[in-house]
């Protein structure tokens, strides 16, 4: 796989870099000396350890930063915010292990996490039951409202990342027959069914379906089943850098990459890890899904986007890290704890029965970073399908560091 075992060398020191990044993070989580009542304890609740660990530790930094613009500025009703770390180790009894011990030891009253739908599904029945508002960024359709009746998440959902990958294949590509691979997470399969409703909808043909477990190290089999459907295109489901680096690995391996791909929100937040595995070159033919907040066409205001802005201040606080940072995922993180202080502020506190449903009924007056937020009775996916857009080469960047839509004219 050329070059695969000492690429991925370096994706493993990139995370021990950042795991020092986040363990100075992490050191100060505010001023307390000057507070005049009990803070607000605000768990966290991620990957800074395991498989996950890049991504965890970059939603840790959105937090950080939302609270220490937050504790500038006074707090929320007057009590300063404390974050409460807690690690899931990239697995879900770990993930429900901590979350007891956050909820029950202790006694946080707002949660951010897990960041995975695995994990996010492990521990529903803990915060359920302890009753703690919460801010996931998992996209699986079975997080539903009546599992999770106070959790939200700033994840677009899988169906509605599984349209706009449907739709840019069709619309877009004008592909008439479709591949499509996944792997085997709960957020990709739940995703499966609406992307072949989608695409009998654009008119295209599905030739097969195939997946592949997270992190496996060769996906040739797979490809090459697929290959010989002969599809126009391909839609990859890969939500890891290692995944999506070793898949296009294996595409050149077999002679395939020249062949169009789809892929989902994470293809655009994964691209730079992705391409410490595989040649830059390679994600020419790439499309990912990406919030609008993130994009761009040629004559649009960037200067003046609330993206840029953000990505500014982020530097501004990590001088020295800022280059090895996701701020795609620093971004909603940050946007997911906003959302949580609008709704405290309006609520008057940390009951999760008021903020549910203020959230429900007002997530979109609240600015974010990423694109406008909403909710419903009916869906705690803040990033509904109007948020989300397709984009092309998520390597190939402007000066701000934003995304060109497919659709740009």
């Amino acid at each position: 796989m050329r070059g695969y075992h000492r690429k991925n060398r370096a994706l493993l020191h990139r995370a021990a870099l950042m795991s020092a990044v986040a363990a100075s993070a992490f050191a100060f989580a505010g001023p307390l000396s000057a507070q005049s009542k009990e803070p607000i304890k605000l768990g966290i609740l991620t990957a800074f350890t395991g498989s996950d660990a890049i991504s965890g530790r970059n939603g840790a930094i959105g937090v950080k930063m939302a609270v220490d613009e937050i504790n500038k500025a006074g707090g929320i009703l007057g009590r300063q915010l404390v974050i409460v770390q807690g690690d899931d180790q990239s697995d879900p009894t770990a993930a429900v292990n901590e979350a007891r011990r956050l909820a029950t030891q202790e006694k946080v009253e707002l949660l951010f996490g897990p960041q995975s739908s695995q994990r996010t599904l492990a521990v529903l029945p803990v915060l359920n039951e302890t009753k703690i508002a919460q801010i996931a960024t998992s996209g699986s359709l079975d997080l539903t409202p009546q599992k999770g009746p106070y959790m939200f998440t700033v994840q677009s959902n899988a169906a509605d990342q599984g349209y706009h990958m449907a739709h840019y294949v069709t619309d877009t590509l004008k592909a008439k027959t479709v591949g499509i691979l996944t792997d085997n997470g709960a957020q990709a399969l739940s995703g499966v069914a609406y992307i072949k409703k989608e695409l009998e909808a654009g008119g295209a043909k599905v030739t097969g379906v195939q997946e592949f477990p997270f992190r496996s190290e060769d996906k040739t089999a797979q490809l090459l089943s697929l290959k010989s459907g002969n599809p126009e295109a391909l839609i990859i489901w890969a939500n890891t850098p290692e995944d999506l680096g070793v898949l296009l690995n294996n595409l050149s391996d077999i002679g395939w990459d020249d062949v169009p791909l789809a892929g989902p929100n994470a293809t655009v937040m994964q691209a730079s890890g992705a391409a410490k595995i595989a040649d830059k070159a390679l994600f020419e033919k790439v499309a990912g899904v990406a919030y609008r907040g993130w994009t761009y066409c040629p004559g649009d205001d960037v200067v003046n986007s609330p993206y840029v802005k953000f990505k500014e201040r982020l530097k501004a606080a990590n001088p020295d890290s800022y280059k090895d940072l996701l701020p795609a995922i620093v971004g909603y993180s940050y946007d997911g704890i906003m959302i949580l202080k609008a709704a405290v502020e309006a609520t008057g506190g940390t009951d999760p029965e008021k903020i549910r449903v203020w959230i429900e009924n007002n997530a979109d007056k609240v600015p974010t970073v990423s694109g406008p937020m909403k909710a419903s009775a009916e869906s705690h996916f803040l990033a509904g399908k109007e948020v989300m857009t397709p984009i092309v080469n998520p390597l190939n960047t402007n000066e701000q560091g934003l995304f060109m839509r497919a659709d740009c004219k």
